[in-house]
């Protein structure tokens, strides 16, 4: 429950009730909601803690209250200006439904974030002009690859040379081991899947 909790404590915003306040009506609206009709968790497929985390989670409040900064709406996804850009135009590609990760994806989601993202990568070098030089387009799928919220998004980020970002790796970690014969071939047949 706290990795669900903790991305939507820090960007809450709501002075006249406080934090702790905040999240407690939060929860206690997922749970009335649930109690008031219980089938609703079975209906979702998500289970009561599935349903919870949806209602808390900052993005899905985002999309529905109207609180982003929408940049572009499609059917099953939405362009937004991210709150803590990295660089100047910095936009999240978020799925209108709440899934976790990449792998939770439609495959019709998945295809309208990938041009939506190339319409706004497109949209930063036409209005931003010699300032983006170039994007990064980055994905963290799970806590331990850096995801902070806990809903698939796909950061549109300008670059420029000299910006400051860097996107290192430790070089102390080489050589990986291969992976066996045994691991390629299933790797293949489950994408083949």
């Amino acid at each position: 429950m706290s990795a669900v909790v903790l991305p939507f404590l820090h960007r809450l915003n709501r002075p006249r009730l406080g934090i702790c306040a905040s999240v407690l009506c939060c929860v206690a609206q997922a749970l009335l909601g649930l109690w008031s009709n219980p089938s609703k968790s079975r209906r979702t497929g998500l289970g009561i803690l599935g349903v919870m985390a949806v209602k808390l989670c900052v993005f899905c409040v985002g999309i529905q209250t109207g609180e982003l900064d929408f940049v572009a709406a499609g059917q099953l996804v939405v362009a937004v200006y991210d709150r803590h850009p990295i660089n100047r135009g910095h936009v999240l590609v978020i799925p209108k439904r709440h899934a976790p990760d990449l792998s939770s994806l439609t495959r019709d989601e998945l295809v309208e974030a990938a041009i939506v993202a190339q319409r706004v990568d497109r949209a930063l070098r036409v209005v931003l002009g010699v300032e983006v030089e170039g994007t990064n387009l980055h994905m963290s799928n799970g806590s331990s690859a850096g995801q902070e919220v806990l809903h698939a998004h796909l950061h549109v980020i300008p670059r420029s040379a000299g910006d400051g970002l860097e996107l290192r790796e430790d070089l102390s970690r080489y050589p990986q081991p291969p992976l066996t014969p045994d691991e390629r071939s299933a790797i293949a047949l489950a994408i083949s899947d």
